[in-house]
């Protein structure tokens, strides 16, 4: 995918804003890096994806650490959240492999259409 140090470059600038984003107001960096991917990089849906999901994984740790360090975890809610989203998951990459990448970007552009809606009214 990263064939030239310019793109490496901007992957590791489009990195460190997402890390901020997500940290900072505790959402996903996926529903801007998928696009990314997918747009300015050529990526197909299915790798992009999978690369919003690893680099989730990476980055989240970092956030969670810290957060641990500073006492803001309420534990309750973390573990029942992770069983959800630990079933969830699975669920998920079942049905992305079974659905086309032009409709899994149709569903991206929805939902984020929906979530504009939403923060806008």
């Amino acid at each position: 995918m990263v064939k030239t140090q310019s793109q490496a470059v901007s992957l590791l600038v489009i990195g460190i804003v997402l890390g901020v984003v997500s940290s900072f107001f505790g959402i996903g960096g996926g529903w801007l890096l998928v696009p990314i991917l997918i747009y300015l990089f050529r990526v197909h849906p299915h790798y992009a994806t999978a690369i919003s999901i690893f680099s989730l994984c990476l980055y989240s740790l970092v956030g969670v650490i810290i957060h641990i360090v500073q006492n803001n975890i309420d534990w309750p809610a973390a573990i029942w959240g992770s069983v959800g989203i630990f079933i969830g998951a699975q669920v998920g990459v079942y049905l992305s492999t079974r659905i086309s990448g032009k409709r899994i970007l149709q569903m991206l552009a929805a939902v984020l259409i929906l979530v504009g809606i939403k923060l806008a009214i």
